[in-house]
């Protein structure tokens, strides 16, 4: 290999690592979306948790549909 087959293979890597560092970036940048994402999807399920337990608490202290049923039958 000369010199001048060198310095192309040199220019030739150079651009494959300046394409791949672009790459990598533009990875990075769509994981930290992914990442945003999944925070604000723990966060809904927490709070979707939280009304869903409310709701069950609440539930306990009405009568049900079936007492309600057995109460017009009397």
């Amino acid at each position: 290999m000369n010199e001048q087959e060198a310095k192309k293979e040199i220019a030739q890597a150079k651009e494959e690592l300046l394409e791949a560092k672009a790459k990598l970036k533009e990875l990075s940048a769509k994981l930290k979306d992914l990442w945003d994402v999944m925070e604000k999807i723990e966060a809904a399920q927490g709070r979707l948790q939280k009304v869903e337990e409310k709701l069950f608490i609440e539930s306990f202290g009405k009568k049900s549909f079936f007492d309600r049923i057995d109460n017009g039958k009397d």
